[in-house]
């Protein structure tokens, strides 16, 4: 009876115990890895959050460059204009001394 027992602890129990410790372990591993991949899934949710900020900043700004390089261009639009009106008085009073 005693080399039954012995026997089913050494072909049987043992090995349980042995792959419920590593499945344990493991358990123990991926938590781990699910944690630190947590963590990092939150850091770069804040430093997409932090580029998405900049982009829009960033578009932002261009469409205000955009606006003002439009009103620049009717600024020397109407510079070029109010040059010729000039150019014309000036000779028309030429004319007329």
């Amino acid at each position: 009876m005693e080399d039954a027992i012995l026997n089913w602890i050494v072909k049987v129990a043992i090995p349980l115990i042995t792959f419920a410790f590593v499945i344990f372990n493991k358990s123990k591993d991926n938590e781990r890895r699910i944690t630190k991949i947590e963590q990092d899934n939150i850091y770069q949710n804040k430093e997409m959050e932090k580029i998405n900020t900049r982009l829009v900043n960033v578009e932002n700004n261009y469409a205000i460059l955009i606006r003002v390089e439009e009103q620049l261009k009717t600024l020397f639009k109407q510079n070029e204009e109010i040059k010729q009106e000039v150019k014309q008085a000036t000779s028309n009073n030429k004319h007329i001394d």
